[in-house]
């Protein structure tokens, strides 16, 4: 009895183990000549074709196999089939393997290839872009972990006709962010910043993200509303393996960090999470009744009293840069599915400090024969931001062989200080020397969810996909505050003055921006084989996008009667001390003036109805055709008015536009990796809420004033491209592309008026037209050498030419504050249109991706990007020559952890805008320093 006993134990033990020896393949099967998934193809363990499984809708498998070397054959009606040898499986582990598999009438034997050629996701982008309807360019998550970007504004810096604009917003082809559309899976998303079109790329950590496309052409089945290009950011829904990151990064900038010079101010006690505790809530209400102080009321001592008392600035010294991150995913089978789900935290915060910012304004002579600029006033000083961003993505999907739905939710908590400490003086009208001390906080929070499905019938044949994603963004700004002395130099003594005359005084704004927008849409793709038995695809679909914004400003003065009776420090914080507090009985000290402006105050809504038809139609083996037409109806709805009352809206529709955008593209291929491509296509581009209003706002540290143009039109676009393209193997590629683009109505900004030179204005030009030449450029050079496996030259270069033909009042304005001898030319080039771009990158991997490193260089060439107005010259954006350092090193006997190195502004390059007249020296608009930047990372995967 006992040997039985053991005999069964030992058998059952037996039996565990060897059910337990089993491990899963999983992968995705492409089609070798499109690049687009095969569902429904069917998957088999060579030696016992009995184990076996079909793609689902996504062309997605999961095999479950005995653990050893097992060969993998994978076939499909009209296909060869394809095995691969060699698939190394370990118990209770995944194995990723994608299979590329050829039709039949290309390749009629078997094909055997072994694992370690199987699975390549760069030549799966250069695949896409080789067989796309669109002109398309995109980086790989496979590019993400090589060269070790942290977001994805690092990693799409290196795609061709892209610059990045202060690390964080994508511009496409020099054309600047009206131009430029970003959208997260497919739909709008609003950004940090509500008035631009592209949304801050630096929130999205490439660890959840799949990958980043950038389509240059237009099909029906995408946003009307862009031009240069759109960006496609595609999050991660079923991660192909359990995914357990950990990551952190330290920052350092000699003229940021550890600096005892750092000016800051004393905040709440959770500037450090992004968000204020209500320190700096707006202490009284609007519409509250503020005497006057000639009533010698009591209740105005009150009332002042309640503002907090903090208004000076203070040096003090920041830590380093830091950054945090954590992700997780992974998929289950759960019945016949599976279920797929991932999530992700990130924590940043970084310090910025310009110790000599610099803000100028600067005017034509009245006298036509001195071409020099003079100054009219001039801002210098120390300008610091402490950044914190705070982001958390999750998604959870369910698949099955012919259904996927599946929710994803974004947060993101942003909270940004800034503080400036800086001497104006004005030369011209009201000569005099401004103290001024600036305190802002920003707060910025959006919450983001996107549910969706994709539904597959007849084997593949139809598919529908559908997307709903509403969005609730907010934007406080509590408490900025402004204190501004006049210093009146009296011999050897200095006094300090509040003359509202000259500007000085003290300003404290409260400014509100709440934006609730939903946006959905729905496609359904039909494929049948036409008359030359070649696959066609039809597709059909509508959009809508619905977006409301409630703006708000509240505005208040303070004033010190009798201030010559008070001892004037040149401190802020002596204003709202016990000794200025307000005394009604001698009417002296500090007291509040409400002073509430109508412009600053609006509700704005858009509403935008589309659809589409579109087909792909194969003329031949080597032709292609892709046309269709998208229509949309947007209409803009304000309530508002302005300062003198004259114009009052209430809920007036001041937008209401029909468009129909037609597209046609043509694509030969010249053989199997040589591409020819012409199209042609209509987009538009929107006035933003705020552009089209009658709104005013100020920036407080420089001065200036953005004044809203109601009677804004949308931009019409003509868009014409052609490409060559030759894809070589391993990911290398040679292209060359043309376009011509023709605006009808472009939006530019334009200096205001002559009298106010710090003030400007959207408006309409009446056409523009855009000429470029792209040429990327991507090579290999492998070695042999078991320590060093292979270097990688690129370069992506855009020429670009832009002409504007003046309108007669600008083109007049012109020859009215000609220089002598100056030339005056009916055209000139576009806002925001860069003449050149430049990208260069070389990149070093060692064997088995020990060691990868990529040294960088970019460059965007002087733009257009303020129209001067009589005697207010042209500002332009000057190049900034960045130079870029990363290197990363696996650890660890797993090599599970990444150690990284970086060096940002290699070349310590200034940012600058100037104004720029003829024979006459440069003058800085604006100026600050970055300076480089040293960056030290560690991650871990689990």
């Amino acid at each position: 009895m006992k040997n039985l006993l053991l005999t069964i134990i030992i058998i059952s033990a037996g039996l565990v183990t060897g059910f337990s020896q089993t491990g899963t393949i999983r992968g995705t099967v492409f089609d070798g000549e499109t690049g687009e998934t095969i569902p429904f193809a069917t998957v088999l363990l060579a030696s016992d074709p009995g184990v076996g499984t079909t793609t689902d809708l996504d062309g997605v498998y999961e095999l479950s196999v005995p653990a050893g070397s097992q060969d993998i054959k994978f076939s499909y009606l009209g296909y060869a089939e394809q095995t691969i040898s060699g698939v190394a499986v370990e118990a209770d582990k995944v194995v990723l393997l994608d299979a590329k598999i050829q039709e039949a009438a290309e390749m009629l034997t078997e094909v055997v290839i072994t694992a370690t050629q199987a699975r390549n996701t760069e030549s799966a982008i250069l695949t896409l872009q080789r067989k796309s309807p669109n002109v398309i360019d995109g980086v790989s998550s496979e590019s993400f972990r090589k060269i070790g970007d942290g977001d994805a504004a690092s990693a799409i810096k290196r795609v061709t006709g892209v610059s990045i604009e202060d690390g964080k917003h994508v511009y496409v082809r020099g054309l600047g962010d009206r131009y430029t559309k970003t959208i997260l899976n497919g739909l709008d998303i609003p950004g940090l910043d509500p008035d631009r079109n592209s949304i801050q790329m630096d929130i999205f950590p490439t660890n959840l993200i799949d990958n980043i496309i950038v389509l240059k052409s237009f099909t029906p089945d995408q946003p009307g509303d862009f031009t240069g290009g759109l960006v496609n950011i595609i999050t991660k829904d079923f991660p192909e393996s359990q995914t357990f990151n950990v990551s952190a990064s330290l920052g350092y900038n000699p003229k940021m960090n550890l600096n005892n010079e750092f000016v800051t101010y004393e905040g709440s006690s959770t500037d450090k999470l992004g968000f204020d505790n209500g320190a700096r809530d707006e202490p009284i209400n609007i519409n509250d009744y503020i005497p006057d102080p000639s009533e010698r009321n009591p209740d105005l001592t009150n009332i002042t009293n309640k503002f907090g008392k903090t208004m000076s600035t203070q040096r003090s010294s920041k830590f380093l840069n830091q950054s945090y991150g954590i992700s997780y995913g992974n998929q289950n089978k759960v019945g016949s599915g599976s279920i797929g789900y991932n999530a992700s935290i990130n924590y940043k915060t970084d310090f910025t400090f310009y110790d000599d910012v610099e803000y100028g304004t600067y005017i034509k002579e009245s006298n036509k024969s001195n071409n020099e600029l003079y100054v009219d006033r001039s801002i210098r000083g120390g300008q610091s931001e402490e950044n914190v961003l705070i982001s958390g993505m999750a998604g959870l999907a369910y698949k099955s062989k012919n259904h996927k739905i599946g929710v994803n939710a974004l947060a993101i908590q942003n909270g940004s200080a800034n503080t400036a400490l800086l001497e104006q003086i004005v030369y011209e009208t009201n000569p005099s020397t401004l103290l001024k001390s600036n305190l802002e906080y920003t707060e910025r929070s959006i919450q983001n969810l996107l549910v969706f499905g994709k539904h597959s019938f007849n084997e593949g044949d139809f598919e529908v996909d559908w997307r709903v994603s509403p969005t609730h963004s907010k934007i406080t700004e509590p408490d900025n505050r402004v204190t501004a002395f006049e210093v009146v130099n009296q011999g050897e003594q200095i006094s300090y003055e509040l003359n509202a005359s000259v500007g000085a005084g003290i300003t404290r704004v409260w400014r509100n921006l709440e934006e609730n927008n939903i946006s959905g849409k729905i496609g359904a793709t039909w494929k049948f084989n036409q008359w030359n038995d070649l696959e066609s695809k039809f597709k059909f679909g509508a959009m809508y996008t619905q977006k409301k914004r409630d703006y708000s400003i509240s505005n208040y003065l303070f004033r010190v009667e009798q201030a010559g009776q008070f001892d004037i420090t040149g401190d802020p914080n002596q204003l709202f001390s016990n000794e200025f507090s307000w005394d009604p009985s001698a009417r002296a000290g500090t007291y509040v003036r409400g002073n509430f402006e109508p412009a600053n105050t609006f509700d704005a809504e858009q509403v935008v109805i589309a659809g589409y038809v579109m087909n792909e139609l194969p003329l031949s083996n080597r032709l292609r055709t892709i046309y269709g037409l998208r229509v949309e109806q947007s209409a803009n709805f304000y309530t508002g008015q302005n300062n003198l009352g004259d114009e009052v809206y209430d809920n007036a529709k001041v937008l209401d536009e029909f468009d129909l955008l037609p597209s046609l593209n043509i694509v030969y291929a010249l053989s199997e990796k040589i591409n020819i491509r012409t199209s042609y296509n209509r987009t538009l581009a929107r006035p933003s809420f705020k552009e089209k209003s009658v709104a005013q706002i100020q920036d407080l540290i420089s001065g200036r004033t953005f004044i809203g143009n109601i009677d804004l039109e949308e931009t019409q676009i003509n868009n014409f491209d052609v490409r060559f393209e030759n894809f070589y193997d391993f990911g290398q590629v040679l292209s060359i592309s043309g376009f011509f683009k023709q605006f009808n109505n472009p939006i530019e900004l334009v200096a205001y008026s002559e009298a106010t030179p710090n003030d400007v204005q959207p408006r309409n030009i009446d056409e523009a037209t855009v000429f470029g030449l792209e040429l990327e450029a991507r090579k290999n050079f492998n070695f042999g050498s078991e320590n060093f496996n292979k270097l990688t030259i690129g370069s992506n270069v855009s020429l670009i030419k832009s002409n504007v033909d003046m309108s007669d009042a600008e083109y007049q304005s012109r020859l009215d504050n000609a220089r002598d001898g100056e030339d005056i030319s009916s055209s000139r080039e576009l806002v925001g249109q860069s003449p050149y771009l430049l990208n260069l990158f070389l990149g070093f991997q060692s064997a088995e991706n020990i060691v990868e490193s990529n040294l960088s260089y970019n460059v965007q060439g002087k733009s257009l990007s303020i129209v001067g107005i009589g005697r207010n010259a042209d500002v332009f954006d000057l190049p900034f020559h960045s130079l870029n350092f990363k290197t990363s090193v696996k650890l660890g006997l797993q090599k599970r952890m990444r150690a990284s190195f970086s060096v940002n502004n290699i070349l310590n390059q200034s940012r600058q805008r100037v104004y720029q007249s003829f024979e006459a020296a440069d003058q800085v608009f604006e100026k600050y320093k970055p300076g480089t930047d040293f960056q030290v990372g560690l991650s871990y995967s689990f």
